[in-house]
């Protein structure tokens, strides 16, 4: 995580990130909510493990809890110029599930396979037809195609706004 001018930035791989714009600004934008991790394409991932942060498919986190985290960090040692998420995940940690996910079978193909391509049209039209979409974990629906694939390295994450119910 870091700041960059006005923005919030989280970075989520290798040269990937997520900036949120105006998060620091005058009058901010702070409307993501929680934070979604898709645990089950992490290397490290055990469902029969006993670290709570890798035991279930999808973790869930206070965001705001997380950033506020950060915040204190660079309060701390103004020098800082970015901050691992991980200082703050096990504190700020919500819930796990194996069977929903915010945003359904989307944000979990996508998180867990990097690709919609296990999704059909019907299945997209489903989850963002559903009144729930954005604003509480959907369950996950099976999938033909989407079994046994494992092995993303990086987390991948979901961020969901849940003010805008996207």
């Amino acid at each position: 995580m870091a700041k960059s001018g006005n923005h919030l930035v989280v970075q989520i791989g290798s040269g990937e990130r997520i900036t949120l714009n105006n998060w620091y600004a005058t009058t901010p934008v702070k409307s993501v909510l929680k934070l979604q991790v898709i645990a089950e394409a992490m290397a490290d991932f055990d469902d029969n493990g006993a670290d709570p942060l890798r035991d279930d498919k999808i973790e869930t986190f206070d965001f705001a809890g997380v950033v506020n985290a950060f915040d204190a960090a660079r309060a701390a040692n103004p020098g800082l110029t970015s901050w691992a998420v991980t200082n703050a995940l096990t504190q700020f940690h919500l819930s796990g599930s194996d069977t929903a996910a915010l945003g359904g079978d989307l944000a979990y193909q996508y998180g867990r396979y990097g690709s919609l391509a296990n999704v059909g049209l019907v299945g997209a039209q489903n989850v963002l037809g559903n009144a729930q979409f954005g604003v509480q974990a959907q369950t996950l629906q099976p999938l033909a195609g989407a079994a046994g694939r494992r092995g993303a390295a990086e987390l991948r994450f979901s961020l969901i706004d849940m003010e805008q119910g996207r």
